[in-house]
């Protein structure tokens, strides 16, 4: 990477941070059109592109996607998108992306793990709590990934009890 391509890139981040996404969502944008296969780049993209609110969740999980696609072994981008696609309701990414992140990276597997548990339960929580059936589900599956983040599976926890 030339120096101007690292400059902009740590401008943008900065602008990030400083919740500027359209003065940082342009940097990035200068940095792709200079290296297309800057991972980081397209991981800052997609976290610019929640804060504007004309972007739409296509736009998002493709620089998600995208960096995830030039970055495999990348547990953040994973987790990330799978922590964006819960607040979106996209399920079923939300949990391939958390279970990738366990895969790649077994050090922190049971977070990774514990944390899809705990966040698709308040996801389901906040868009249907009032729903009986809905929220049995949920707490399925958060309870089961609870377990497997610290080894056990349903039936080992029944005879715990």
């Amino acid at each position: 990477m030339g120096a101007d391509v690292n400059k902009d890139l740590e401008e943008g981040q900065m602008l990030l941070n400083d919740g500027e996404f359209n003065k940082a969502l342009n940097k990035f944008k200068k940095v792709l059109a200079a290296d297309e296969k800057n991972a980081l780049a397209w991981f800052l993209k997609a976290e610019c592109y929640i804060g504007v609110p004309k972007m739409g969740e296509d736009e998002v999980l493709e620089a998600y996607n995208k960096a995830i696609e030039l970055e495999k072994g990348n547990p953040f981008f994973l987790i990330s998108r799978g922590a964006y696609c819960l607040d979106a309701g996209k399920w079923t990414i939300a949990e391939e992306s958390y279970k990738k992140a366990a895969e790649l990276d077994k050090d922190n597997e049971a977070r990774y793990l514990s944390e899809f548990g705990v966040e698709y339960y308040n996801a389901m929580a906040n868009k249907y709590g009032d729903n009986p059936a809905y929220m049995k589900e949920a707490k399925k599956k958060a309870v089961t990934y609870l377990l497997k983040s610290i080894g056990m599976n349903v039936d080992e926890l029944k005879t715990l009890f």
